[in-house]
């Protein structure tokens, strides 16, 4: 390798993914920016168990150990520490560091937030392998995020620029600096976060110079490396049998979360001889780490729901009782009843559930009890007052721009919900019309003619994404009544995407070489 060539290394400064065991977090929030996977939140848990690989000797090197977070919300910012203390027992190699950042948080009116994070006060890094030793000295960096949220969802896109510059001392403590090593990253971050599931997708880049007197010579060699880092975080259902016959119910379904941190490198480091001088040859190295955690279980209530056996869609109604979403009466449920607007409304408010915080985030107390004053709610639609069983979700659903009235300040809340209504408030919970051509896609139903308008980009986007598919006739039949039954088959099948479905397009798309 050519002398002052860089290096774009994975890990001097290498990226990281992170999980939530039970709520839901990932990325950068459960990890920081500088290089490695964590184990992620977990109950009654501030430590989190950490690895990382680091290039910097010209060589990959794998950390283990621990990685302790603090943050503060101070209102418009959020201030955080963060403290790793990792080693590598076969190369008797350590590697301490202190962090502190400052994210400055900045809103529209869209509800859009751009956070911008920069180092905020003290940092240090010592990494020690045998006798010599690399000090962090200068620290360059910079990570700005925008935060795009959905009814059902938050995307987020952001970049990373970061320089470091250590010294180097061979030969123990006390002795004198030999030289400099410099790591420079690059990277894009994409990822998004729901109450079903967690996904990040890293690509970074990482450049290296080094410097160094050994003996009466100048050594300096460099390279370059690609990192591409995968989070995910999945909460699955599984239906668990009861072996026992003689008990009250067969069996029931458990929820459960499983976390995913996957990190692969590719990278071009030099040849050194003997003595340790970088030659002109260039290696090609490659790896990878993966951490998953211990999954968190959960058991779901059983629905009384014995009068649906051998019913076509059995599974699937049970499956929404048992989590909450069928909020009616379960022994008397109908299954061919035509579900209205304001029991989808209802279904729908049940299954978006709030996007979990960032639970490292410590809120400062009030410094005085304050008296909350209840505001008066004035109803959106004339045909639903406060009074009527689905005001609140109606209200919900409708403030968040899912569901609209039918004209004259009605909602008609009798009225039965139809496929393609269905379909677009699927797709405008997790915020993808923008998918569908403009101004008035052609789906590939052959009754595609039919599609109301209002709908004709939804439609569009859910035969894409795997909700609908053609009959056996090409047809898609959009404006027919859903039954209970049905749209709890549709339902299930848009709850599984929030599940599993769209994290493939930040899994399977970043991790592969």
């Amino acid at each position: 390798m050519k002398k002052g060539k860089r290096l774009f290394a994975a890990l001097a400064l290498c990226l990281c993914v992170a999980f939530n065991a039970t709520a839901v977090q990932g990325g950068t929030e459960y990890s920081g920016y500088d290089g490695g996977i964590s184990s992620g939140e977990a109950p009654n848990k501030s430590s989190y168990d950490y690895q990382e690989v680091c290039f910097i000797t010209g060589e990959p090197l794998v950390f283990k150990g621990s990685l302790v977070i603090k943050k503060t919300d101070r209102q418009d910012y959020i201030q955080s520490t963060y403290t790793y203390s990792l080693q590598n027992i076969d190369r008797n190699a350590t590697l301490t560091r202190i962090v502190n950042f400052r994210t400055d948080l900045t809103k529209n009116d869209k509800g859009q937030t751009v956070e911008k994070t920069y180092l905020n006060g003290r940092y240090s890094e010592v990494i020690r392998v045998g006798n010599t030793t690399y000090t962090l000295t200068n620290y360059e960096f910079t990570f700005s995020r925008l935060i795009d949220p959905q009814p059902a969802i938050e995307y987020y896109s952001g970049n990373l620029r970061a320089r470091k510059t250590y010294r180097i001392n061979r030969g123990g403590a006390g002795a004198a600096g030999n030289g400099t090593v410099t790591v420079e990253q690059e990277g894009i971050v994409n990822g998004y976060k729901q109450y079903w599931g967690f996904a990040e997708g890293q690509i970074q880049n990482y450049f290296i110079n080094c410097s160094e007197r050994i003996g009466e010579r100048v050594d300096s060699w460099g390279g370059t490396a690609e990192v591409r880092l995968s989070s995910t975080v999945e909460k699955l259902i599984d239906y668990v049998e009861n072996y026992p016959t003689q008990i009250s119910f067969a069996g029931g379904y458990e929820l459960k979360q499983k976390n995913e941190s996957v990190l692969e490198y590719v990278c071009y480091l030099p040849e050194f001889d003997a003595q340790g001088f970088a030659l002109d040859g260039v290696v090609k190295k490659q790896g990878s780490l993966e951490l998953e955690t211990f999954p968190v279980n959960e058991m779901l209530f059983v629905p009384s729901l014995y009068h649906l056996r051998g019913y076509w869609s059995e599974e699937d109604i049970r499956l929404l009782f048992s989590l909450g979403i069928f909020k009616e009466e379960d022994s008397k449920f109908n299954p061919e009843e035509y579900m209205t607007r304001a029991e989808f409304a209802s279904v729908i408010n049940e299954l978006i559930r709030p996007v979990p915080e960032d639970t490292n985030l410590k809120k400062p107390g009030l410094q005085r009890n304050v008296k909350k004053v209840e505001e008066k709610v004035t109803p959106s639609f004339v045909d639903l007052p406060e009074s009527h069983k689905y005001f609140e979700p109606v209200e919900s659903v409708f403030k968040k721009g899912l569901m609209n009235g039918c004209g004259n300040g009605k909602f008609a809340p009798d009225g039965p919900i139809t496929l393609a209504a269905a379909l677009t408030v699927f797709i405008r919970a997790v915020g993808l019309e923008n998918l569908a051509p403009t101004p008035a896609p052609v789906t590939v139903f052959r009754d595609n003619d039919e599609i109301p308008q209002y709908a004709r980009k939804a439609v569009f986007v859910a035969e894409k994404i795997g909700l609908v598919f053609p009959d056996s006739r090409g047809y898609l039949r959009p404006n027919q009544k859903l039954t209970k039954g049905q749209a709890a088959s549709i339902t299930r099948k848009f709850l599984e995407y929030l599940q599993t479905g769209i994290r493939r397009d930040y899994k399977e798309h970043m991790i592969g070489y």
